[in-house]
């Protein structure tokens, strides 16, 4: 089809398009996730649980929480770690950079060491008097990982 042509021509989004092309790192990709309580310890696993009777009437379900919430580290200022896009239950979809949220290494990309396994991450939202916040988790799909594990390889030769 040749949509794009690498010769001529402006287009919105060309200079993120030739770097990508060139350098081949894409640094966030979209990523299931999780919430849960404040309280509670990191799940291990992605499962979903509808939002039922069994939830406190205080719980947050993932669709409560609004597009485009910034993603941060629990405790921590800094860059933000992502952006929420929708949810359902407890798990939804979030754009999140891969070097601080996973351990995954980019292909074409050093490792920066900026993943820390023992960080947490929070969806904060609302205003000061009915603030929400909840944590969440980004799973890396085993497809994904295996990919990117590939791409690294091919590199390496």
């Amino acid at each position: 089809m040749k949509g794009i042509n690498f010769h001529k021509g402006c287009y919105v989004g060309q200079e993120l398009t030739i770097r990508t092309r060139h350098r081949g790192v894409v640094r966030k990709r979209i990523l299931p996730c999780i919430v849960y309580e404040k309280e509670h310890a990191p799940p291990t696993t992605l499962q979903y649980h509808a939002d039922d009777a069994t939830s406190s009437l205080e719980s947050v379900t993932a669709d409560m929480i609004p597009r485009d919430t910034s993603i941060g580290r629990f405790g921590k200022r800094g860059r933000s770690a992502g952006k929420w896009l929708k949810g359902v239950g407890n798990i939804g979809l979030g754009l999140c950079r891969l070097e601080i949220m996973t351990d995954v290494t980019l292909p074409g990309d050093a490792a920066s060491g900026a993943f820390n396994p023992e960080d947490e991450f929070v969806l904060d939202w609302g205003e000061e008097e009915s603030r929400n916040r909840v944590k969440v988790k980004a799973f890396v799909p085993e497809w994904l990982r295996e990919g990117l594990d590939a791409e690294n390889q091919r590199n390496e030769k």
